[in-house]
């Protein structure tokens, strides 16, 4: 399956790998001050010694890890180093071409997918990470078709950490309210901001801007699928990052031993 959302991060790999994942103000190649590669990999170890040590916490086996959404490979480059060796995905062929040439390990195997697929055998994976991808998708049900390849591909007791923005309605407060709240996100301003990213990715061919599409994730609905798919131990932990003070959300999760 081709997701619409990958026209827009193929183009930002052919015009601009590092600031498509990384999208600081003035970062961009047009910029006052665009990303050198020395600093957008220093970005990446930085970003990699506040992730880590939740992983370690909640655990996880180093052995063959699959990332989702590589990019130029700033936090590849840190998992190659952690890992025994590992699988880079990404749609956009340009950045993972960048990334193959820019991070040194032996050990990593790269490939280009059309999104939601991993191409890998069952029971392959000790780890699977991302951050800053799933948020990306055309929606929700896109992200939980990544779980369950996440799922498949996972050795039994392999684990997830996975970044993705996530909302809470404000169940305990009124469940009316969070019904109401639920149907306005859903069935408004999901659609309206997908006719906004439709027209900017109708504009790419004309020299526009290449999107960058924003879908968040329901924790409730979130919990009871990855329970419902087989994970256990699912749990959300969220932290600021050392390098701009963002809060970031993560879901980790374990593939139940045979």
């Amino acid at each position: 399956m081709n997701l619409k959302t990958n026209s827009e991060w193929v183009e930002w790999g052919r015009r601009d790998p590092l600031f498509g994942v990384a999208s600081w103000a003035n970062k961009d190649a047009q910029g006052t001050a665009p990303w050198k590669d020395e600093e957008f990999y220093a970005l990446g170890e930085s970003d990699w010694r506040d992730f880590e040590p939740h992983w370690r916490r909640y655990g996880y086996t180093p052995g063959t890890f699959v990332e989702i959404g590589c990019g130029a490979g700033r936090i590849t480059n840190q998992l190659s180093r952690v890992f025994e060796r590992g699988h880079a995905l990404d749609v956009s062929e340009d950045m993972t071409r960048y990334a193959a040439a820019h991070v040194p390990s032996q050990n990593i195997q790269w490939h280009v997918t059309k999104g939601l697929a991993i191409p890998l055998e069952d029971n392959l994976a000790d780890g699977a990470f991302s951050c800053h991808v799933l948020q990306h998708l055309p929606s929700p049900e896109a992200g939980y078709a990544y779980f369950r390849e996440i799922m498949r591909t996972l050795k039994p007791g392999g684990s997830l950490m996975i970044h993705l923005p996530i909302h809470m309605y404000p169940v305990a407060v009124s469940r009316k309210f969070s019904m109401l709240c639920d149907f306005l996100y859903t069935k408004f301003l999901r659609p309206v901001l997908a006719i906004k990213t439709d027209y900017q990715r109708y504009r790419i061919k004309r020299g526009g801007t290449p999107p960058m599409h924003g879908t968040s994730f329901d924790q409730l609905e979130l919990h009871r699928t990855l329970i419902g798919m087989g994970f256990e131990r699912v749990e959300f932990v969220t932290f600021p990052l050392t390098s701009n003070n963002a809060l970031h959300p993560f879901v980790m999760a374990t593939k139940p031993k045979a």
